[in-house]
């Protein structure tokens, strides 16, 4: 994989209205050697394989997309009030997609912005989420947090078929179900 040194400082952008962005494409899993700095009013958006930070990566009130494919690595992963984390999945067979990974602990008060399959909406079915360690996008089933649950409510003349084996999720943190059917 490709290699650099000296991290990545993604200055502020002048309002919401006015962001500084910056795309980052990855060809080949990456690494760089330093932190990862997006202050507010910015837009990460991460395209193709993964990308490794040996640092921290400290997010300001600020946007961080992921493109199919794509993953942050980083010691710790911090977020600021009002940052949003997005994902654009494609041919997604209903198993956990990693988003970040850290050994430090993804901390801050992050909210999911819009999550597409194939290039639809997302459904109710299936959500960004975190063990205050890791990041994915799953089906509640296997959410790793509170919001993890194993009910399936449908709308009215909607479908849902879960295309996989459930197993029992046992990483999940909440205190009204007990991870299984």
């Amino acid at each position: 994989g490709a290699r650099m040194a000296g991290g990545v400082e993604l200055s502020a952008g002048a309002d919401a209205d006015h962001l500084t962005a910056l795309r980052i494409v990855s060809n080949a899993d990456s690494l760089v050697s330093g932190a990862l700095t997006a202050a507010a009013h910015t837009r990460l958006t991460l395209v193709g394989k993964g990308l490794t930070f040996s640092g921290n990566a400290a997010l300001g009130a600020s946007a961080l997309a992921f493109d199919p494919g794509s993953s942050l690595t980083a010691r710790a992963v911090s977020f600021d009030d009002g940052a949003t984390v997005s994902a654009r999945l494609i041919g997604w067979d209903q198993h956990p997609v990693r988003l970040i990974t850290t050994t430090g602990g993804v901390t801050g008060a992050w909210r999911a912005g819009d999550v597409s399959l194939d290039g639809v909406a997302a459904s109710e079915h299936g959500y960004i989420n975190t063990d205050g360690r890791n990041m994915q996008y799953s089906l509640r089933w296997d959410g790793l947090d509170s919001a993890a649950s194993g009910t399936f409510q449908v709308a009215d003349g909607k479908t849902f078929e879960v295309t996989g084996a459930l197993s029992n999720n046992t990483a999940q943190v909440n205190p009204d179900w007990d991870g299984g059917a």
